[in-house]
């Protein structure tokens, strides 16, 4: 029985331990923190577990267009098309629509879907095209992040 409490608990600190490095994952790629990301990936963080809101490291760092934690990331394994709950999509749709220009592109060349929709049906490209004729951001940002995406295949 003792031995039975025994393993019961050290299953629970094993999974105390990779929620706390999954929280420290995405804070660090939301700042822009590349040598913790490396450390806990290399503790044995999950590169693809969800915050608890639903999102990925990834994600959290395409939304602050961190372009060094995106790379740390994609080369531990993340997967490029996530999707984010909320019908806010993969990591090159908000990277799209925030107006990253290098986040986009690197999440192109790690093979992210350019024609992937959100929940409500909408393509990066779609974001990117209203940003532009919104004029929210710096114009010439989106129409990098649009020609990118086309030359991608971009509908």
């Amino acid at each position: 029985m003792k031995a039975l409490l025994a393993l019961a608990l050290m299953v629970a600190l094993l999974a105390i331990g990779k929620s706390v490095h999954a929280d420290n994952l995405h804070d660090a790629a939301r700042a822009g923190d590349v040598a913790s990301n490396q450390r806990m990936l290399k503790a044995g963080a999950n590169v693809n577990v969800e915050d608890g809101l639903g999102y990925t490291a990834l994600y959290r760092a395409a939304f602050k267009g961190h372009v060094a934690a995106i790379e740390v990331l994609l080369k531990a394994g993340a997967n490029v098309n996530a999707k984010a709950p909320k019908a806010r999509g993969t990591a090159l749709h908000v990277a799209a629509d925030k107006g990253h220009v290098a986040a986009v592109e690197v999440l192109l060349k790690a093979g992210a879907n350019v024609n992937a929709k959100n929940k409500g049906g909408v393509t990066a490209l779609f974001l990117a095209t209203f940003r532009r004729n919104s004029r929210e951001g710096s114009i010439k940002s989106y129409r990098e992040i649009i020609r990118l995406l086309r030359e991608a295949g971009a509908r």
